[in-house]
């Protein structure tokens, strides 16, 4: 995918007129010797906010003047889009960038998925306040153009006054003066261009979405410099396109690839000869627009940092920190479940979006502030700093977005209400929890010691693989069993494959059946159903709930995993060599026998023996 983009961007740039090469430059994005960095990120036009926290935080006076001194500001992209008031933070941000230098500090931005959303004309979350905002800048002749062929596509559909209703619903007032400014060549588009989408002060990595492993295939130095010429491109294309009249001004991103296929089978059908300018930015918008930059492993919309098992977001995240000699990485794009700024693998991620937008996130505007290579958090109209949380592992959901600990707690404490007995000898009991119940899945042993869903999930947790629900050993009636929590609204693989769903799954879901096929050998699972195979929709996240054939005494692999070729991420290599009898010991010795903890050495073993490297 990686040296798809690069001959992409290569082929792009040899196509180009010589004047488009020097058109862009991308900001500095490497500085050293910062005594304090301030990051907020997703403002979605949240001025109010935003405004207070920069005043809290004293990075500007009562009249919004820089007063930040040596202080790097960055803005972790999304300011666009959602919020009204969009515009008048992005005139803010771009103010105080040119006044920060006089006092030795620095505003940054990194793009985010909606300014590059606006950029291309992919309009879905402007609200209608926003575009007021552009009334002023509209030129009458666009919108009287773009009216002319509205009504002519849909001549003699509805009476005229019905139509230039829903022309107005379409494109509002201020449309067309936000496409002028959002252009290649309009005062917004020319500053985001400048934009990089990766920002580096001293050992912190700022990054919108996230650190995908196709940045990992990039050249550390081409990151910025392709991603801002292969987006610059994209719109020269566009601009000349438009201004032939042939890509109409008010056509959306989703569009621009079909009405150029259109426009190039007519005129071929037609013996027409387009002129080769045209019909190279015609070819190019057609075949950049499944370009690896708008894809969702993209720096812009990439969130498998935050939504991967540990295992696999770790095993990247190292990588990536590594190559860039980096202690930490900061990104929004996804908001956390509790509005707190949370990290991650012991602070090496930072997730900084706590939904500031409260009108549409219910969160609140908060900071990270990066000291002397300490990390802190800073939520506005709280006075002081405070230390970042933790997020928490979370397969499936749970009642009131409870820890697996608590859940743990809940599991093996919480009174049955009810119990259901179902044909395959389990039960579903209702447990009572605070005047509300939730379901579990009771499975009685086998024997005394034969409890293989509770030792898939503690083997989960102790290798960071984050796929088994949370399950405990617990007693129901005189006997003991397993308890699982059933996470409600999964869809299963049979379900998600018939509708075709998962391409935007945060962790892209071929990782995530890798990290299955190695959980199944270490555990020998020989059979796992594809109804086991269930996801948390919205996220997509791998909820693996089949998992009671396993851990019988044998070596080697179940005889359908023989073949399948596997790659363990680094991170679980290395807890893999580590897992010794003693730990196995500790955490299963209860609910396994000697025989099937000794098999999953061997297994491990084999494992690693022929893992690709």
């Amino acid at each position: 995918m990686a040296r798809q983009f690069l001959l992409s961007v290569s082929l792009i740039l040899a196509l180009l007129p010589f004047w488009v090469h020097g058109a862009t430059r991308i900001e500095d994005w490497r500085w050293s010797g910062v005594e304090r960095v301030v990051a907020v990120a997703d403002i979605h036009g949240a001025w109010d906010a935003f405004s207070r926290l920069l005043r809290q935080l004293q990075l500007v006076d009562d009249d919004l003047d820089w007063q930040g001194g040596a202080t790097h500001l960055v803005i972790v992209g999304d300011v666009l889009d959602r919020g009204d008031e969009s515009r008048r933070v992005l005139d803010l941000i771009m103010k105080l960038e040119s006044e920060a230098p006089a006092a030795g500090g620095r505003v940054h931005m990194v793009l985010g998925n909606h300014e590059v959303m606006n950029l291309l004309g992919d309009l879905a979350y402007v609200s209608e306040g926003e575009y007021a905002s552009y009334a002023a800048d509209e030129d009458p002749t666009d919108r009287d153009a773009a009216w002319r062929r509205f009504k002519n596509l849909n001549s003699g559909k509805d009476p005229e006054a019905a139509l230039k209703a829903e022309f107005n619903r379409r494109y509002p007032q201020g449309f067309f003066g936000h496409r002028r400014y959002f252009s290649v060549a309009g005062p917004y588009g020319k500053w985001l261009l400048q934009r990089p989408v990766l920002l580096q002060v001293d050992d912190s990595l700022f990054l919108h979405g996230g650190y995908s492993q196709m940045l990992l295939s990039t050249g550390v130095a081409a990151i910025n410099r392709d991603y801002g010429e292969t987006l610059s491109a994209y719109l020269e294309y566009l601009s000349l396109l438009a201004s032939a009249g042939i890509l109409p001004l008010e056509s959306g991103f989703h569009d621009h690839s079909r009405i150029l296929e259109a426009y190039l089978a007519g005129q071929a059908k037609a013996g027409t000869v387009v002129p080769a300018d045209m019909q190279t930015a015609a070819r190019e918008i057609i075949r950049m627009y499944n370009s690896p930059l708008f894809q969702p492993d993209s720096p812009i919309w990439y969130r498998g940092n935050v939504g991967c098992g540990s295992a696999i977001a770790e095993s990247i995240l190292d990588a990536a920190l590594a190559r860039h000699a980096a202690g930490r990485l900061v990104i929004g794009h996804t908001p956390t479940h509790n509005h707190q700024i949370l990290t991650r693998f012991g602070g090496k991620l930072v997730r900084a979006d706590t939904g500031m937008l409260s009108a549409h996130y219910g969160g609140q505007a908060s900071a990270v502030i990066v000291e002397a290579g300490k990390v802190s958090a800073v939520y506005a109209g709280q006075s002081g700093k405070m230390e970042p949380g933790v997020q928490p592992r979370q397969v499936g959901a749970r009642p009131d977005s409870l820890s697996d600990d608590e859940l743990e707690t809940l599991l093996s404490t919480a009174p049955v209400a009810d119990a259901r007995r179902q044909e395959n000898g389990s039960s579903l009991l209702q447990l009572a929890i605070e005047g509300s119940r939730f379901d579990a899945l009771y499975t009685p042993s086998r024997g005394s010691r034969y409890l293989p869903q509770v030792a898939a999930y503690r083997l989960d947790r102790l290798l960071g693989i984050d796929l088994a629900p949370v399950t405990v050993k617990r007693e129901v009636g005189g006997t003991t069993g397993s308890l699982q929590v059933t996470p409600e609204a999964l869809v299963s693989e049979p379900q998600r494959a018939q509708q075709r769903e998962g391409g935007s799954a945060w962790c892209p879901l071929g990782e995530q059946f890798n990290l299955m096929y190695v959980f199944d050998i270490l555990m020998y699972n020989e059979g796992r159903r594809p109804e086991e195979i269930r996801y948390t929709p919205g996220d997509w996240h791998l909820v693996l709930t089949g998992n009671q054939r396993t851990f019988a005494a044998r070596n080697g692999r179940p005889r359908h995993l023989r073949e399948i070729a596997v790659d363990i991420p680094e991170s679980l290599k290395d807890r893999l060599a580590a897992l010794d009898m003693k730990q196995l010991d500790t955490a299963l010795g209860d609910v396994l026998d000697r025989k099937s903890l000794e098999a999953i050495l061997k297994r491990r073993d084999l494992l690693l023996k022929s893992a690709r490297p």
